[in-house]
């Protein structure tokens, strides 16, 4: 899929990039607004990957489909349940870290150490509680996440509905999404053996002065020109990948299901 429309994935990316920035600008409403907007967004991409499977063009335009017609409420729903979800896990996490420390120890987190194994020694089974829970919160936004915006904008599915189906699926098919969790994990390292490469070549202090904005038009060598398109290059393709896989992963696990079914509910 990323193959045959190059161009026009790197314009959706770019566009989709400039109106997270454009949103984060906003003061206080623009991260809960980017978060709410995100199976939208995601909703008219896999419109996108839907018409170049039957053969169509994919077009920039496609990233703003979910906006239109029945499909619009029904994914910012699921953006709503992210965003509630997210927000009791940190209620969870609240009453497990008072729990654990007490009022007093919550009101001097700061005081707490950054390193992680000094914190376990420091919080011991709450630490670990702490973990488990972002683990299991984490698994069911992606899993949730994974197969409803698809479900919503081809089949017509409500946004709960969707998110449940989502969830059976991704669990039914574990195997897969190991496989494919660590052919990700996999890139990853070897971007991140580039990235360490290139620190060695070009120097820590220089990077870490660009990123804080401390850097002059000096610190732009041959070396840094090069670590930014190859940091946007493996940004561009490897999302574009991950929206291809999550639309292919659909077609092999829940169309065939679904098309031989009634539309979900």
């Amino acid at each position: 899929m990323f193959r045959s429309s190059i161009g026009t994935w790197i314009g959706i990316l770019v566009v989709y990039v400039f109106i997270s920035w454009l949103l984060n600008r906003i003061p206080r409403i623009g991260a809960i607004a980017e978060w709410l907007l995100m199976p939208v967004f995601m909703g008219g991409i896999m419109l996108g990957c839907d018409a170049l499977h039957a053969g169509r063009p994919l077009r920039i335009a496609h990233l703003f489909d979910g906006f239109k017609g029945p499909h619009f409420v029904p994914l910012l729903l699921v953006g709503v349940f992210n965003l509630v979800l997210c927000v009791l896990t940190v209620v969870v996490a609240v009453i497990v870290l008072v729990a654990g420390i007490g009022m007093s120890g919550l009101m001097n987190l700061a005081d707490l150490p950054a390193d992680p194994v000094e914190l376990l020694r420091t919080l011991g089974l709450t630490y670990l509680l702490l973990i488990v829970l972002a683990l299991v919160a984490f698994a069911v936004l992606a899993t949730a996440n994974w197969f409803a915006p698809t479900l919503i904008v081809l089949r017509g599915a409500k946004a709960f509905a969707a998110m449940t189906a989502s969830v059976r699926a991704s669990f039914r098919n574990w195997l897969p999404f190991l496989v494919y969790g660590l052919i990700g994990a996999a890139i990853l390292i070897a971007a991140m053996g580039v990235f360490a490469a290139f620190v060695g070549v070009i120097g820590f202090e220089v990077i870490l002065a660009t990123l804080v904005g401390d850097a002059g038009w000096d610190a732009f060598t041959l070396g840094m020109i090069l670590l930014g398109v190859a940091y946007v290059a493996l940004a561009m393709v490897g999302s574009a990948v991950v929206f291809g896989s999550t639309y292919a992963s659909y077609r092999d696990t829940l169309a065939h299901e679904v098309a031989g079914s009634e539309t979900p509910a």
